[in-house]
């Protein structure tokens, strides 16, 4: 895919991230309304930064074009479109030239990244690095399903390895920003 397709895609994960957050946004006002002790500004500005991070994520990764979203009713499904054995589409598209390899391997680190750095901070109960592992294998796993059911792109090991990886690099630099915050002592 060309940078005009990622400028494509960018632009309507946007907007679609952008809805889910006004979506969120309202539930979230009528929640405080009901119970004043949910009100917490900085509790708020995270979870909408989750919010329309996972809704660009899905768009991107599943829904992607909507005109063809719907088109997989009655048509049959493959196990071609599923790849098992590691590395070998990173073999492939490192074979086809540096872009490719880059759109294949940069794409799903970076897409990854956000959750690593904005999860820890939500999960202040839980073990972050736990949560984190376990969030990001299940939601790369869901993707990987959802793309084969809807048949809007393939089904790929790679995927999983280099989403995890994604997020425990966000899950590095959260740490790293929260040694620096941190006085001296």
């Amino acid at each position: 895919m060309g940078l005009s397709g990622i400028v494509l895609y960018c632009k309507r994960a946007f907007w679609f991230s952008l809805g889910a957050g006004v979506l969120w946004s309202a539930g979230y006002g009528l929640a405080c309304r009901a119970r004043p002790a949910l009100r917490r500004p900085e509790k708020y500005l995270l979870s909408l930064l989750l919010v329309c991070y996972l809704a660009a994520l899905i768009q991107i990764t599943v829904v992607r074009d909507w005109a063809s979203f719907f088109s997989f009713w009655g048509a049959p499904h493959s196990s071609d479109t599923v790849q098992l054995l590691p590395f070998a589409t990173t073999a492939e598209e490192a074979r086809r030239g540096i872009w490719p390899l880059f759109y294949h391997v940069g794409g799903n680190l970076l897409w990854f990244f956000p959750l690593g750095f904005l999860g820890p901070p939500a999960w202040k109960r839980l073990r972050p690095i736990s949560a984190l592992v376990l969030t990001a294998v299940c939601l790369s796993l869901s993707i990987e399903v959802l793309q084969w059911v809807f048949m809007t792109g393939s089904s790929d090991i790679d995927d999983l390895i280099y989403n995890l990886g994604g997020a425990l690099t966000g899950w590095s630099a959260f740490c790293f920003f929260r040694q620096r915050k941190r006085p001296p002592d």
